[in-house]
């Protein structure tokens, strides 16, 4: 009897012990799958809004619209409405671009500095501006933009509470825009691909802080249309994918968090 008892108790232990290795393969098996996703996650979220201030400029865009069309990338535009006015080649532009799925958003109407532009007129002026902007930007595309960026930047809370409280998403360097710095380096030719390394460096360190979308800010300059396939085709070498602003936005607000 002793002899069984005893060996009933070697048994009782091996089958727990047998239980507890299963659960930790298990959770082994588990954290793995979780280690994976968290390593490789990143690649599903790489993501990269390519954005255009200052126009709309059809000596421009009669080379970027193609180049883009070629590389397979929608981009986001955002226009000024002095431009947009009495220019019916850009109108039609405006119309086409819009069709074949880029995205129209507000650069005012003016593009003058809000500060500067405030003091002299006054701060409805400003709002007036942008709203007199959308107004256009609707007519031609037929889509109201819901992205505001400020000429140079300059932007102050009171007046982004004022702009967001107008239904605007405002776009600056602290919520996500990376400044390319194009309209230093564009102008010639021996300094373009400094655009490239400026680009490249930002987002390699976006990425260390596990930041993996990103809103690149361009403008209409020639010199930026020449090195732009060498820039799209290295980001997508490392597995990032392209679209507008209202798909990448959400996601590097988050990121940034």
């Amino acid at each position: 009897m002793r002899g069984r008892r005893y060996d009933d108790w070697i048994i009782e232990v091996l089958a727990l012990l047998s239980i507890a290795f299963l659960l930790f393969l298990i959770a082994g098996i588990a954290y793995g799958d979780q280690s994976l996703e968290k390593k490789y996650l990143p690649d599903s979220r790489k993501k990269i809004a390519l954005t255009f201030d200052d126009g709309p400029k059809p000596n421009v865009l009669k080379e970027l619209l193609p180049m883009l069309a070629d590389h397979k990338v929608k981009a986001t535009f955002f226009v000024n409405g002095f431009r947009l006015k009495t220019d019916e080649s850009a109108q039609g532009l405006i119309r086409q671009m819009t069709i074949v799925g880029h995205s129209i958003q507000n650069h005012t109407y003016s593009h003058g500095n809000l500060k500067k532009m405030e003091e002299r007129y006054g701060r409805q002026w400003v709002l007036d501006d942008i709203e007199k902007n959308s107004a256009l930007i609707e007519k031609y595309s037929g889509r109201r933009p819901t992205f505001f960026r400020p000429p140079f930047w300059v932007i102050w809370p009171d007046l982004k509470k004022d702009i967001e409280s107008r239904g605007y998403i405002v776009l600056t360097l602290e919520n996500g825009d990376i400044n390319s710095s194009d309209y230093i380096f564009a102008v010639k030719q021996e300094t373009q691909d400094k655009i490239i390394a400026l680009v490249l460096g930002v987002i390699k360190q976006r990425e260390k802080q596990s930041r993996f979308s990103h809103i690149l800010v361009f403008h209409e300059i020639s010199g930026t249309v020449n090195i732009l396939p060498r820039l799209i085709e290295e980001l997508k070498s490392r597995g990032y994918e392209f679209d507008v602003v209202e798909n990448v936005y959400s996601q590097n607000k988050e990121e940034g968090r």
